[in-house]
């Protein structure tokens, strides 16, 4: 499940930002060379929430901060639409860029806290890579 509610995020987040450069060049009026300034912004926002994840995502669940990183998506998106300022649009890319960022931790954290399947236990023994793993570490 948690696969595919990423994968259905991946999917919806790049079906926006491919057109977004069509919005960004006609509605805003972005030269080529400034629209990678908007998305450097995104890019911002998500090294600042990937630097400070464990402190926004400590009070809240998994999925709790997977629904509000994802609700300020929305929110973000709704936001760039409603105004047509490159500043702002700017602004609340950089806040996308934090929600996108804060949803990988979430989900990429719920699935390390998650119990092997029985599945890949299974092949962990028929393959004998737990067996290399101790060789590898000479016990």
């Amino acid at each position: 499940m948690l696969a595919l509610s990423l994968g259905a995020y991946n999917c919806g987040f790049n079906l926006v930002l491919a057109t977004f450069v069509l919005y960004a060049t006609d509605v805003l009026a972005v030269p080529a060379a400034a629209y990678g300034a908007l998305v450097a912004a995104g890019a911002v926002g998500g090294v600042v929430a990937g630097w400070r994840a464990r402190a926004l995502t400590r009070r809240l669940s998994y999925r709790q901060t997977t629904a509000l990183a994802l609700g300020v998506q929305a929110l973000v998106w709704l936001g760039v639409l409603a105004d047509a300022n490159v500043w702002m649009t700017g602004g609340l890319l950089a806040v996308g860029g934090a929600g996108a960022t804060l949803t990988s931790v979430a989900v990429g954290s719920a699935r390390q806290a998650l119990p092997p399947t029985t599945c890949s236990d299974a092949w962990a023994r028929r393959s004998g890579s737990s067996g290399w793993a101790r060789r590898a570490w000479g016990r």
